[in-house]
């Protein structure tokens, strides 16, 4: 597997475009005869609720998967979108002269809003890029609906306290200049943690959504810039509203475009975590495995969905009936689900770094090698290859032929027990067959209760 991290060359044109912000706001600092007001409170509202109903869509299209499946990470980041989303609705209705009378209390309110949507947003956002959703996932013992509901809960009490003791608030030292400058400098820092973060991961994976992600925290990073520097109502202080819409719409493009290209991905994720909990995978792991293995049947769509979970519960299933301890049922479990990671050019070296998958990376090599390098092996896979590997071998050719495509029906259970016992001379190991054919006729392995699998 031949392989390279540099970053795409066509990135230096996209951090060339998201530098053109900051310098118009440069240029209209520097020429204040041109970033004149513009006061227009109803425009202002509109504005702010599109960029809300954004922020929204966002969440509502991960929060459910994150739900269900108890992933803090994915949960992270919607609960991130679900706070912008809310606190900046209540910025829009505090603008002065809306539902507050116009003055210093309503202006200081209304910019404290703007500011706590983009703190708490970043704050979710570079907290998921740490071990942080792990731990509390953990502790927890998952309760993720418990997070939305808080996060809904204390955005309704800080829009409804806003309305009733308006003057209180303008008094936080967060609604005070000083206060603003700090608060901006921390959430430019955490959105910058939570930009790194997701671009170290796109060289890995090369998931539009992690490059949509990173293209949305940099907008939202100058947005935060552009709100802390520029007067208010002035044409800069116009543009941090345009940059946090183009910033949500960014992450709202990357995600639709991965849903797109891969509709498994919720899929992928449900399995890489019930393979964690079977085998007690190291949950640090889990981010790397669904990231590699969506990109992987991104790559491949319509024609791989699910193939790799699949490859990887089979491969588990047959450990286990093999009397594997959990340790290599656990290396199973991973090369199960990275045993195609070629497809992507991902070098080894940084597989072994970004998760600690060695041995895994061990099992996939030994298995292209002796099973596809030419389709003819010179010694007998018995002699040659590790039992991980002959394990994976059987596991990749079980689903292969079984699975439905999109141009192909899968073959019926009795042509895949043949194809198996065919290969078991040549190619496959004969223990390993022997097992995965007692299996099939249990009816313990994906597809083999009778119903058709899907890719």
């Amino acid at each position: 597997m031949a392989i390279d991290r540099r970053l795409p060359s066509g990135l230096a044109g996209w951090a060339l475009l998201l530098a053109i912000p900051l310098v118009v706001l440069a240029w209209l600092r520097l020429n204040p005869e041109i970033n004149g007001s513009f006061q227009t409170p109803i425009h202002h509202f509109f504005i702010v609720t599109v960029v809300q109903f954004v922020s929204m869509g966002i969440a509502l299209l991960v929060v459910k998967a994150a739900v269900e499946l108890r992933e803090f990470r994915v949960l992270f980041l919607s609960l991130g979108f679900l706070s912008m989303c809310g606190f900046f609705a209540v910025h829009g209705l505090a603008t002065p002269g809306l539902l507050l009378p116009a003055g210093q209390d309503a202006g200081r309110v209304t910019g404290l809003s703007a500011f706590l949507s983009l703190l708490l947003a970043s704050l979710f956002f570079a907290g998921s890029a740490t071990p942080l959703p792990l731990l509390i996932r953990r502790r927890t013992r998952g309760m993720a609906l418990a997070f939305v509901v808080a996060t809904l809960v204390v955005t309704a009490a800080y829009g409804v306290s806003v309305f009733i003791w308006t003057d209180k608030y303008a008094q936080v030292p967060l609604a005070l200049p000083w206060g603003s400058y700090v608060t901006a400098g921390t959430t430019i820092g955490l959105l910058g943690l939570a930009s790194w973060r997701n671009l170290t991961f796109y060289s890995l994976t090369r998931l539009p959504m992690q490059l949509a992600l990173v293209a949305g925290f940099v907008l939202l990073a100058e947005a935060q810039v552009s709100m802390a520097i520029s007067p208010l109502w002035s044409l800069g202080w116009w543009g941090y509203h345009v940059l946090m819409l183009m910033g949500a719409g960014a992450a709202m493009a990357g995600l639709l475009v991965q849903y797109s290209r891969t509709g498994s991905l919720r899929k992928i994720m449900e399995g890489v975590f019930a393979l964690e909990g079977l085998v007690e995978m190291d949950a640090g792991n889990a981010e790397t495995l669904v990231a590699l293995a969506a990109a992987t049947e991104a790559g491949e769509a319509p024609f791989s969905k699910g193939h790799t979970v699949r490859v990887a519960e089979t491969a588990v299933a047959l450990g286990r009936a093999l009397h594997l301890p959990k340790d290599r049922l656990r290396i199973l479990a991973r090369a199960g689900l990275l045993h195609d990671i070629g497809k992507l050019g991902v070098p080894e070296s940084v597989l072994v770094e970004a998760g600690s998958l060695e041995p895994e990376i061990g099992v996939i090599l030994t298995y292209h090698e002796r099973i596809h390098a030419s389709g003819i092996v010179p010694d007998p896979p018995s002699e040659q290859m590790s039992m991980e590997a002959k394990i994976i071998a059987v596991a990749d050719m079980y689903d292969s032929t079984v699975s439905d495509r999109s141009q192909a029906e899968g073959l019926p259970l009795q042509r895949v027990r043949q194809t198996l016992q065919r290969e078991a001379a040549s190619r496959l190991d004969p223990l390993v067959v022997k097992v995965c054919l007692t299996m099939m006729d249990e009816g313990k392995l994906p597809g083999s209760g009778g119903g058709k699998i899907t890719r």
